[in-house]
This record gives C-alpha cells, structure tokens and sequence, in this order.
C-alpha cells in the first residue's frame, strides 16, 4: 500500500548492511507496461498509486512466504526530469535469524504523458514545480 502521507524518516534505518535483490527493477518494469496496456492512454496519478500499491503489496507478501522475511518498511520517490517521471521504489526485509537486511531496489520511469491530471493532482503539481515526491510502502493490510 502506497501511502501519500510524509514519509516517516524515523522508521527505517540508514547505512543498513544489505543485500540487494535485482529482480524488483524487472518486475516493476513488466508491471508498469501491462499496467498502461490496460489503462491506455492515459490515467490518473491517484490510479497509478493504487494500482501500483496493489503491486508491491503482492511482492510484499510473496517475498515474505517465500523467503522468510519480514517486512520493515519502504519508501517511492519521484521527480520529473523532462518528459519523464523518474521512479525509485525501495523495499527494506529483516531476517531475524541471521540480522541482515535485504533491500529490494527499482528505479523506472514513466512518460509523463500518462497522467492526465496534472493541473489537479497535488503530487503532479509538485512534480511540475521541480519538487521530490516521496511516499512510504507500508505493509499490505491482510
């Protein structure tokens, strides 16, 4: 679940021991194209957020069953830089037998043409005066 809430600096560490887990970036990539498959040609910010939200929220989980991690937390960040809407999702896992965390990293981008509100959506507009955007991936609510 994306969350559009100020992120919470607090809740997960910095300069964590990790290992990364290339196949997010992937992923998100195949996600992302069937996503505007579906929704052509355009869409809102608001739908891209809860659609890709229900993405990780079922990366989440399957990471979690199937290499038995916990989820701590994750964060979305994105600026606009020209036509294009840089995207860089981070997934943070703890596994508590051994202390290490795994961190699960993607950086795409969107063409900005695929959002059809950018005079209306609050993050658009920020985007549009050169601001970051950044938002928690909390943990799927079961």
């Amino acid at each position: 679940m994306i969350d559009r809430k100020k992120t919470n600096e607090e809740e997960i560490p910095e300069n964590l021991p990790e290992e990364q887990d290339e196949s997010l970036e992937s992923a998100l990539i195949r996600f992302i194209r069937k996503l505007f498959s579906f929704l052509k040609p355009s869409c809102k910010f608001e739908e891209f957020l809860q659609k890709t939200g229900e993405y990780f929220d079922e990366r989440i989980i399957q990471t979690e069953r199937q290499k038995e991690l916990k989820y701590a937390g994750g964060k979305i960040t994105f600026n606009l830089s020209g036509s294009q809407v840089k995207m860089n999702a981070k997934l943070f896992f703890f596994k508590s037998g051994n202390e290490k965390w795994t961190v699960q990293e993607s950086r795409n981008s969107v063409d900005k043409s695929r959002f059809n509100d950018w005079d209306k959506d609050e993050d658009l507009l920020m985007l549009s005066r050169g601001e970051t955007v950044e938002m928690d991936i909390n943990h799927p609510e079961e």
